[in-house]
């Protein structure tokens, strides 16, 4: 079994006779000490070995000890060293002045070895636990960021290219992880080429609804490998699903564009309406279904909606809509609508953009939920 490191403490002393008293007092009590007589010199061996405390003498020729933790803290890899003055000095303002150059204690001349020990064990104790802290923090921050890739990944934001179509996506997460979801399939033709799409939200946010988001990202590849119907595609990732995610439930819209038929196939499942826009004619695509993962057995129904060229379809979450101003007035579904017809002659990325800062100014950037978009337009 590996043994535990002993902390080392750094005794800063010009001094000679103080730095052997409390070398002897310190390491009959288990420490590690290494010693300096000078401020310069303190400075070096902190340089050389960073100690895991510092017992610093005020009064010393040159450099005092104010000085030398002034250097200290101003220097990200000292900084967080525990600092605690040896002074003979009682002036409550000299004090003072030692914390606010960022000490954490001071020990009284002559050193008596109950208040000795218990000062530096406490602050041993709370540099480790903070060191304990920060290594978990970092862990937990790299672990964060490789979810945050992971989760960026599960909404699509490149499409294949065409001369008959165009996809543009926009994804902003409420937080640092979110939990929505743009997934697609192409099946290749050159006369009867089709795009299965699953566009959706899962409840709640951060690592584990990334994780859950996953998870239906593997039942549609597997649903949409099938020569199915939307409605048997949103089926089969209920049964795959449910049993995996509960209580976390899932809304979407599952989509089987036929590009050379022109034809929009799709199933809700408890999803608000697809948006179709047409020159000055913005209208909500009919049907409903339940959501994802209440029942492993709940059917869905099919629609069918016929394309013409220069027609829009948007999918979006209800972030962009589920928003309050100052006033907690919601954004809602009419006046995200009446935003769409003042856009419906923008395209691509700018039409989303536009979107997305009149919601986001509506609301003052007080988000509730992540805001995800998905613009099919039929060229």
């Amino acid at each position: 079994m590996r043994s535990v490191e002993k902390p080392l403490i750094l005794i800063v002393d010009d001094t000679t006779k103080n730095i052997q008293v409390l070398g002897n007092m310190l390491r009959n009590k288990g420490y590690n000490i290494s010693v300096a007589t000078s401020g310069k010199e303190a400075l070096t061996s902190v340089e050389v070995k960073s100690p895991d405390l510092i017992l610093l003498d005020i009064q010393m020729p040159e450099m005092d000890g104010f000085e030398v933790c002034k250097i200290l803290k101003s220097n990200p890899d000292t900084k967080d060293i525990p600092v605690l003055f040896l002074t003979a000095v009682t002036d409550p303002e000299k004090l003072v002045h030692g914390f606010e150059l960022g000490a954490v204690d001071y020990i009284t001349k002559p050193f008596k070895p109950t208040e000795l020990y218990a000062r530096v064990a406490t602050h041993l104790e709370i540099k480790i636990s903070r060191d304990k802290l920060l290594k978990l923090y970092n862990k937990m921050d790299s672990d964060l960021n490789v979810a945050i890739r992971a989760q960026a990944s599960l909404i699509s934001n490149t499409f294949p290219l065409s001369k008959l179509f165009q996809f543009t996506s926009f994804y902003k997460p409420y937080s640092k992880i979110g939990g929505d979801l743009i997934a697609y399939k192409e099946y290749p033709s050159d006369i009867d080429q089709r795009i299965d799409l699953l566009f959706g939200d899962i409840s709640g946010h951060g690592i584990s609804a990334a994780l859950m988001s996953g998870i239906i990202l593997l039942a549609f590849k597997i649903a949409s490998t099938k020569e199915t119907t939307p409605a048997e595609g949103l089926f089969t990732i209920n049964q795959h699903i449910t049993s995996l995610i509960a209580p976390y439930f899932f809304s979407g819209v599952y989509i089987k564009y036929y590009v050379h038929r022109e034809e929009l196939h799709y199933s809700y499942a408890g999803h608000h309406p697809i948006i179709s826009i047409e020159g000055n004619e913005i209208f909500n695509l009919p049907g409903k279904g339940s959501i994802l993962t209440l029942n492993p057995n709940t059917t869905f129904n099919n629609y069918t909606f016929k394309l013409r060229k220069g027609n829009k379809i948007l999918l979006y979450s209800d972030g962009m809509f589920e928003v309050f101003d100052s006033n907690r007035q919601l954004y809602g579904l009419d006046r995200f609508n009446e935003t769409i017809s003042m856009l419906n002659h923008k395209s691509g990325k700018e039409c989303l953009a536009e979107l997305y800062e009149n919601v986001d100014k509506y609301c003052d950037g007080n988000l509730q939920d992540d805001m995800t978009m998905l613009l099919m337009e039929v060229l």
